[in-house]
């Protein structure tokens, strides 16, 4: 893990105290994070947004600025973001954090957008729950360093998806992908997707930047195409891979941290 820190983050041992001291004084001079509260801010929270900004202080306190930010933005997802509050998405298995790891290190995030009605999970749980799933892997050193693989299934999706899906979401989804989270987004899979998603994504690409972009890859129905990059151990069976999607491991991990997010929710919603 070291030496693939040192390959994709130009991660060096020698390096982090000083980094991570000169960070420090960075967040200190910082006139926007001076008001937010640096106390709970240990060289272990440092490290998750040097390692988001490539060792680059200046790319890290970016990084930070944007995700101190994320609970006055977008108040109605982050206010949502406790586990034990969103058995309404946990029960309809839309999404799930794998708990193994992909060829490439990645804890691989798969959600199902075309099976979600947002009639039954409003789209504010919908977006609390990916939070609370991202906020839970983005404290581990090893998806730090290795990043995350995403899968988004689009079979299904139509019109009432596209009518609750509106600018301040499209703005979330490109904020998330782009900087404004601790975590290196390396692979978006779309699969199944209809023709109408690629009104969704257009609508989107605007906001994306030139890596996002490049890592976007779109299968249309080809399964073997994906596996060729998800193994099908890590996939339900509709995707090629067995079984229903599960979620209990994420979940179970994620309630066990409840209080840690009713803390996180409440510093994110204060600004402190």
């Amino acid at each position: 893990w070291c030496l693939l820190a040192e390959n994709l983050l130009g991660e060096k041992k020698s390096q982090k105290e000083s980094l991570v001291q000169q960070f420090k004084l960075a967040i200190e001079q910082d006139s926007y994070m001076r008001t937010h509260n640096s106390s709970s801010m240990d060289n272990g929270f440092l490290t998750r947004f040097l390692r988001a900004g490539s060792w680059d202080v200046d790319a890290a306190l970016e990084v930070l600025r944007s995700y101190s930010g994320l609970g006055k933005e977008y108040t109605e997802y982050v206010s949502r973001a406790v586990p034990s509050k969103l058995d309404r998405v946990w029960s309809n298995h839309l999404n799930t954090m794998t708990e193994k790891r992909d060829k490439f290190g990645r804890r691989v995030y798969i959600f199902r957008l075309g099976q979600w009605d947002p009639d039954t999970v409003p789209v504010e749980e919908f977006y609390a729950s990916a939070y609370v799933l991202l906020e839970l892997v983005a404290r581990e050193v090893k998806t730090q360093i290795a990043g995350v693989t995403v899968v988004n299934d689009v079979s299904g999706f139509g019109f009432k998806h596209l009518r609750v899906i509106g600018l301040q979401q499209i703005r979330c989804i490109a904020a998330f992908l782009t900087g404004s989270f601790p975590l290196w987004f390396n692979r978006v899979h779309i699969i199944n997707h209809p023709r109408l998603f690629n009104i969704l994504f257009n609508m989107i690409k605007p906001f994306l930047d030139d890596r996002v972009r490049e890592n976007i890859v779109f299968h249309g129905n080809d399964l073997q195409s994906l596996h060729r990059e998800v193994c099908t151990e890590l996939l339900p069976k509709n995707l090629g891979g067995s079984g229903e999607l599960d979620n209990y491991a994420a979940v179970a991990a994620a309630k066990k941290l409840d209080s840690y997010y009713q803390e996180h929710v409440k510093n994110a919603l204060t600004g402190s």
